[in-house]
């Protein structure tokens, strides 16, 4: 069935977030969390697959950067949401609240609208000699293996380094909860996924990775000024860089796919 796979993974993800309501201990915290990493994986990119099939053009360019940008989205909002639900109720409740979201997400896949004539492909193969033979690909799939890599570090690490940081010295501010403010911070970068892309559509790959560039930069600098041990200052500094890096090469291959 098609969206049968995605459909099982948000499943997966809705049982693993309530698990972790009732769960008690570091060995079923760590199950629970590489369920939930699988989850994850089942939906994004066979979901990236259900979109492409139903889109062509440009359209299936900017579709993919909404898409993607959702990401930033429902990161964001996960941090929001525990934030905010921790403060009414106890922790246990913030993944009650999270196992939702995929069944909300799971309601919507009937919904889908067909699949393009010119989109429908033969059933998959699980030969993979092919793709291993594809330098030009494998170059990609390392590359977006190391890119996932840096992202999901920003992501697990964001409010880790606010409570680092606001616990310093002459850092005690009367602010909301580092969940709250991470969930607040990474909203902004919703739009500004879709704005890179728009950006690379209209003017080229160049004039978006200069600006990029710049990005890295000002992110390196602010790292830097973070305060703390020297040793801490580079794993800050690469993990800021390495978020805006992930924005310009997700609008250098939205580029390349409407080109």
């Amino acid at each position: 069935m098609d969206g049968g796979f995605s459909s099982a993974a948000l499943c997966l993800s809705a049982a693993s977030s309530l698990a972790f309501a009732l769960a008690d201990g570091f060995w079923t915290g760590l199950w629970l969390c590489f369920l939930s990493g699988a989850s994850l994986a089942g939906v994004q990119m066979p979901g990236l697959k259900l979109l492409a099939d139903r889109t062509s053009g440009r359209a299936r360019a900017r579709g993919s950067a909404i898409y993607t940008s959702c990401y930033a989205l429902g990161a964001a909002g996960s941090f929001l949401l525990a934030g905010v639900a921790e403060g009414f109720s106890a922790w246990r409740s913030t993944f009650v609240v999270s196992g939702i979201g995929p069944l909300l997400a799971l309601a919507v896949i009937p919904l889908l609208p067909p699949v393009l004539k010119d989109a429908a492909a033969a059933a998959p193969r699980l030969d993979f000699r092919p793709i291993f033979r594809n330098r030009a690909l494998m170059a990609y799939v390392i590359a977006f293996a190391g890119n996932t890599w840096e992202v999901l570090a920003v992501r697990v690490w964001f409010v880790a380094y606010l409570t680092w940081i606001l616990g310093l010295p002459g850092n005690r501010l009367a602010l909301p909860g580092p969940a709250v403010i991470s969930g607040l911070a990474s909203l902004v970068g919703f739009p500004v996924n879709i704005a890179v892309a728009e950006l690379a559509l209209r003017y080229g790959r160049s004039m978006v990775i200069a600006t990029c560039v710049i990005s890295v930069l000002v992110c390196v600098a602010l790292a830097i000024t973070a305060g703390g041990a020297g040793a801490d200052r580079p794993a800050i500094a690469g993990s800021g860089a390495g978020d805006q890096h992930r924005r310009c090469r997700g609008a250098d291959e939205w580029c390349r796919r409407s080109s």
